[in-house]
């Protein structure tokens, strides 16, 4: 089609990226019908990144609660073995 046209193949792929991406200016003297495409939303969504950490923070949350419910167990079970002995002197 290049050719056809008179145009280097390689030109026409850039001109063609360069559309894709939205980085082709506009002639004053040819207008376009369609508006040009949206660029692509950058790589890093700020909500999607949030929602992740606060995941992230959750799941360590609920990890904590459990070790601290753990220690609570082991403490009490402690204070009822003292308890236990201090009853047999």
């Amino acid at each position: 089609m290049a050719e056809s046209l008179g145009i280097h193949p390689v030109m026409l792929y850039r001109w063609q990226m360069e559309h894709r991406r939205g980085e082709l200016r506009e002639n004053k003297h040819m207008k376009s019908s369609s508006p040009p495409p949206k660029r692509r939303a950058s790589r890093a969504d700020p909500a999607k990144e949030a929602e992740e950490k606060l995941a992230a923070a959750e799941k360590r949350i609920k990890k904590l609660e459990r070790e601290l419910e753990n220690r609570n167990d082991e403490i009490d079970l402690l204070k009822k073995a003292e308890r236990f002995f201090q009853r047999k002197k």
